[in-house]
């Protein structure tokens, strides 16, 4: 009789935490691009004024919670869980003052789409996808309605990221 051998480390990782250590690497790289690095005489990203302060901290604390909420989710709920997630993405945006969703804020939906994709029904990785572009679109719409300044071409980079994820779940399904 064979024992049989033990999974990969990467399969017994729950999906939750996948999506939990992307939202971790986003905000890291957030606040990374925003500080003077050695070798650079400024920042990559100016700061926006609502980082550094209470309110904007807050605000991307309430986002974390809800990323970490939306990665729990995915499990019963996919959809709702991936709601949350686009919740948190927005919400973490927000103190940033940039004219777009940057990837590194949508990077924790990217790898939950991938999940959803891979692990439930066609329909269902296909609307979750959807719900991620149509934030996108929404967001952009919002920010020209309210005739501010918008960043099509990194949103544009960022739609890319969710067709490449549902592409590489769908796949693997």
């Amino acid at each position: 009789m064979h024992a049989m051998p033990p999974m990969p480390l990467l399969k017994r990782v729950q999906p939750s935490v996948w999506v939990a250590l992307a939202w971790a690497a986003g905000a890291v790289f957030t606040f990374l691009v925003r500080l003077r690095l050695p070798g650079e005489e400024e920042p990559a990203v100016l700061a926006g004024v609502l980082i550094y302060r209470w309110d904007g901290l807050v605000m991307l604390a309430v986002a974390t919670c809800l990323a970490v909420a939306g990665g729990r989710r995915l499990a019963g709920r996919p959809l709702f869980g991936m709601a949350l997630l686009l919740g948190a993405a927005v919400l973490a945006t927000t103190p940033l003052s940039v004219g777009e969703i940057p990837l590194a804020q949508f990077l924790a939906v990217d790898v939950a789409l991938f999940f959803v994709a891979s692990t439930r029904p066609r329909r269902t990785g296909l609307v979750a996808a959807a719900m991620a572009l149509g934030t996108l679109v929404g967001y952009l719409g919002v920010r020209m309605l309210q005739g501010w300044n918008v960043g099509m071409s990194a949103e544009t980079a960022v739609a890319m990221t969710v067709v490449i994820a549902w592409l590489i779940g769908n796949s693997t399904h």
